[in-house]
């Protein structure tokens, strides 16, 4: 899966009873690494995702090969 996190807290900040500023969206690929990320100033951030990713990671993860399928019937 890809991820798009738009709007997350500032990382800087202390945690508090409420996330305190906004920006710091980034997107993330289905391997779990960082593909782009802004900063706290307002931005635009245009991306291409290659949906055809998620199946070759999916193929690389050997956990998902001890996957029992009668277990999930």
């Amino acid at each position: 899966v890809w991820i798009a996190a738009v709007g997350q807290a500032d990382p800087g900040t202390p945690p508090g009873p409420a996330p305190t500023g906004i920006g710091h969206s980034l997107v993330v690929g289905p391997d779990g690494t960082v593909r782009a990320s802004l900063g706290a100033e307002p931005e635009l951030l245009v991306t291409d995702l290659d949906v055809e990713e998620v199946g070759a990671v999916r193929e690389k993860t050997s956990v998902l090969a001890n996957r029992r399928p009668e277990m999930w019937r």
